[in-house]
């Protein structure tokens, strides 16, 4: 009988609590929101986590695998050329069958018109964090000699069908390879076929390789139309690279970064690069050929190589070569034509080099940037500008440099300074910078490769200092609103 009355009772003290705990909820302080954390930045050691896109800094080789006849296994190959740090291949239509076939496989599974066989390179360079384009054509008959069969004319209609057929269910390949080194009055036609295969898959063109402005009969003597007899008729959007080759590194070498033709040609291209919104790509030397004429250079020669290339806004570069090849004269490089190790110390050096500079262009996110202007201190070579004495900053002294002012392409986020000294020869040591008067910039950080990450530098006075290695590049990113004018 006394069941009802106490669950009323309850009922009402269960309400109280309820209510006084409601009450006692908006007395209780929140939690201060915490800033989000910071973005962790990739470093020489992380950058291989990255999956690589048509978007990162690309590096790759021309000749990157040994001849077929050591018969070396494909996959052991690759991971040799992925653990160097490079993340793309031009010619992946060269990789050998071995290692790649199944047991009791024939090789003449080796078909560039072949949707399995694609995929198993495709599979490969997946595994390897690495990208490629697509050829349907045979191939470096210098060290490729398999037999290979269904291959097409890249620069014909029967290459742009093989791709259409094959490309659009890969998943690395980053467009075609189209020719190399085609004359001045072969590129309106390859325009034609670069704008067929542009219609295959969005986002995905062809690529080429054009001459060096020194063989004038090939390029018609002017190297700007040169490459705008390609670009004017393949129509915009339909091409995405400019891409050439020069190699410096002669038997006499010891005035190449003050007089080398090599800086002509990178200010064409980086004129046509913003002209046409196309990223430059570049052939580094690293190998040496033609009996010793082209010496087998250094890992501080190629390092200024590649910086000088990344100072005129080039996007992306590919060795020549990995390894040596079977074709004029190779008489050295760093991975003989075997494939065995030649050198092993500059291996390692460029292994650990390549990653820095991916995990630079991850960080500052390379691919969005315009390099606006590109001076030098010492402007004596063809086409190099000289540096205004009203510039954003001005170093103290008669050092070899170069300096590049990099803006995003939207015009929306941070500018970057890259200053790179000119020489392989020499060192400088605590070079003073100003900055300019009325240069819109308020402060200056510096990038550290260890850390991946821009560490804010003591500018007394406008005035900062900094020291460079044999052709050495710091990258410093900007705080303020640059003058334009000044660029």
């Amino acid at each position: 009988m006394l069941k009802k009355p106490i669950s009323v009772v309850c009922g009402i003290f269960m309400c109280v609590v309820w209510a006084l705990a409601v009450g006692c909820q908006t007395d209780v302080k929140k939690p201060e929101p915490q800033p989000p954390e910071e973005t962790a930045a990739w470093t020489a050691e992380t950058i291989r986590e990255k999956p690589t896109t048509q978007d990162d800094f690309l590096i790759g080789s021309w000749v990157s695998y040994a001849k077929s006849s050591a018969k070396k296994s494909a996959l052991d190959q690759t991971a040799l050329l992925a653990d160097g740090g490079l993340n793309f291949l031009i010619y992946a239509s060269c990789i050998p069958s071995y290692g790649m076939l199944k047991q009791g496989e024939s090789a003449r599974v080796r078909d560039l018109s072949s949707l399995d066989w694609w995929q198993r390179i495709d599979n490969l360079m997946k595994d390897n964090n690495m990208v490629y384009l697509f050829s349907s054509d045979a191939g470096l008959g210098g060290n490729d000699t398999e037999t290979r069969i269904g291959w097409k004319d890249n620069a014909g209609q029967s290459g742009v069908d093989n791709a259409a057929k094959i490309v659009p269910q890969l998943n690395n390949c980053i467009g075609y390879h189209l020719a190399d080194e085609p004359s001045f009055e072969s590129l309106p036609s390859l325009a034609s076929v670069g704008k067929k295969y542009a219609k295959i898959k969005d986002g995905y063109t062809a690529f080429w390789n054009g001459h060096p402005g020194s063989s004038a009969a090939a390029t018609g003597g002017n190297y700007e139309a040169y490459f705008k007899a390609y670009l004017d008729n393949v129509g915009q959007g339909n091409a995405q690279w400019i891409s050439h080759d020069y190699y410096p590194f002669t038997g006499n070498i010891s005035s190449v970064p003050v007089s080398s033709p090599m800086f002509s040609d990178m200010a064409v291209m980086h004129k046509l690069s913003l002209a046409y919104n196309v990223k430059p790509h570049a052939f580094v030397q690293s190998c040496s050929w033609r009996g010793g004429v082209w010496v087998m250079p250094t890992f501080e020669q190629i390092k200024w190589n590649v910086n000088a290339y990344m100072a005129y806004g080039f996007k992306a570069i590919s060795y020549f070569n990995y390894v040596m090849w079977g074709y004029e004269d190779c008489v050295d490089g760093i991975i003989d034509i075997n494939g065995k190790m030649k050198n092993r110390k500059l291996y390692d050096a460029l292994a650990a080099y390549n990653c820095e500079i991916r995990a630079l262009a991850a960080n500052i996110e390379l691919s969005s940037l315009d390099c606006a202007a590109v001076y030098h201190t010492r402007a004596s070579a063809p086409g190099t500008k000289k540096l205004p004495d009203d510039w954003l900053i001005t170093p103290d002294g008669k050092q070899n440099l170069i300096l590049s002012y990099f803006r995003p392409h939207n015009g929306e986020g941070d500018s970057y300074l890259m200053i790179m000294n000119n020489s392989f020869e020499d060192t400088i040591a605590n070079r003073s910078f100003t900055i300019a008067e009325n240069s819109g910039i308020e402060s200056v950080a510096l990038y550290n490769p260890a850390t991946g990450k821009f560490e804010a530098l003591d500018a007394e006075n406008n005035t900062f200092a900094l020291s460079f290695g044999k052709s050495d590049a710091k990258w410093l990113k900007i705080s303020g609103n640059p003058d334009q004018a000044k660029i």
